[in-house]
């Protein structure tokens, strides 16, 4: 997900998660038409996959929520509310 980083850093999606995002996108696109936003499915993907990483890396959830924001410029509000919505 992030090759530009040191190797010790990066963080890996496996295959089959992508796939299961990728067919919850189709369905969703079959339900609403243009309101098809896979860019932000990937976004949120990539983002839990993260924080999943820090947290088995011994950090807490808040802990793992704040490096992420940071990372992104956001505030952690914005990505626990990102990662919260269940699996979409």
């Amino acid at each position: 997900m992030n090759p530009e980083a040191p190797l010790e850093e990066r963080a890996y999606i496996h295959a089959d998660e992508v796939l299961e995002y990728a067919l919850r996108a189709l369905e969703r696109f079959g339900k609403h038409g243009d309101h098809f936003r896979a860019d932000w499915d990937i976004n949120r993907m990539v983002i839990r996959s993260e924080v999943s990483r820090l947290r088995k890396n011994g950090l807490s959830f808040e802990e793992a929520v704040g490096a992420v924001a940071d990372d992104l410029n956001v505030d952690d509000r914005t990505v626990s509310r990102l990662i919260s919505h269940g699996k979409s």
